[in-house]
């Protein structure tokens, strides 16, 4: 018998096609290289979140960006000092 729910990985994947096509329509060029840029790290988490029952897709993609963002910058703190 097969899968009849996509794998958590699976719903992750999808939810970062799906933001990538809404941020490829940003207007910015700035903000849309920052959003994508983003959005190829936002994976990080998704083996964490599977040791979790049923999460949400969205959340893996969500907290690893917030992440992404804490870790920049922590490194541009310490960069400047």
């Amino acid at each position: 018998m097969g899968r009849t729910t996509p794998t958590l990985r699976m719903g992750v994947e999808e939810e970062i096609a799906r933001l990538r096509m809404i941020f490829r329509s940003i207007e910015d060029p700035e903000l849309r290289d920052s959003m994508l840029n983003l959005l190829e790290r936002s994976k990080a988490l998704v083996n964490a979140f599977q040791r979790t029952p049923a999460p949400d897709p969205i959340e893996v993609v969500v907290f690893s960006m917030i992440a992404e963002i804490y870790m920049e910058l922590k490194r541009c703190r310490c960069r400047c000092g």
